[in-house]
């Protein structure tokens, strides 16, 4: 059985996927996730209207990670959540 610790990157991975972040973006929000890097990391982001996003499968990944790691999907567009 697989403990949670590892499965967290597989849900990152799932949550880079769906929100369509590029291999640079996704490497800055590894690293900020991984402690390896401080908030400023998450400027490489670009900001993208992800409203037409189906919320459903972010939604079931969205409370455990934006608990832990709320700027990460705020920068990214905070409105989506607002909108689901």
């Amino acid at each position: 059985m697989t403990n949670q610790k590892e499965s967290r990157p597989d849900k990152w991975t799932e949550l880079f996927s769906l929100l369509e972040l590029s291999v640079e973006e996704q490497k800055a929000a590894e690293a900020y996730l991984d402690g390896k890097e401080g908030i400023q990391v998450l400027e490489g982001i670009s900001f993208r209207d992800i409203s037409g996003t189906d919320p459903e499968p972010v939604k079931k990944m969205f409370d455990e990670l934006i608990r832990k790691y709320p700027s990460l999907l705020i920068c990214m567009g905070g409105n989506f959540f607002r909108s689901a």
